[in-house]
């Protein structure tokens, strides 16, 4: 399996597909697309070429990385993109940083350092 038919397997789990791509690189520099995408067609998943650990492909609203993958020499990546999706803001405004917090980590909080259940932002400084 080549290193396209990869994305594009993983892409069209999530409805997606590489017309949906609009960068691929990491956080210091990105690679032109078509130069990427001539590369991916041939770079068969078995090479020795390591794909690097930090990179990515890019969506509007979505970007996979690279798993950690235990037969990483190999470079056998059938499975290892994850699929991460930017978050929606929620309607929901709370200003009490407890609110954050479920009722287990309250308990710590409370047991830990004396933070009252029902405490506010103030109690936090």
């Amino acid at each position: 399996m080549t290193l396209y038919e990869n994305i594009s397997l993983h892409l069209k789990r999530y409805g997606r597909s590489i017309d949906d791509i609009i960068w691929v690189g990491n956080t210091r520099q990105l690679m032109n697309l078509s130069i990427f995408w001539n590369f991916a067609q041939k770079h068969d998943l078995k090479s020795v070429y390591k794909i690097p650990d930090d990179f990515i492909i890019v969506g509007s609203d979505f970007w996979l990385s690279k798993k950690y993958c235990d037969d990483d020499f190999y470079q056998d990546l059938s499975d290892c993109w994850k699929y991460n999706k930017y978050p929606s803001k929620p309607s929901c405004e709370k200003n009490e940083w407890v609110s954050f917090f479920n009722t287990d980590e309250l308990s710590f909080l409370k047991l830990e350092f004396g933070i009252p259940m029902d405490a506010k932002n103030s109690d936090f400084f």
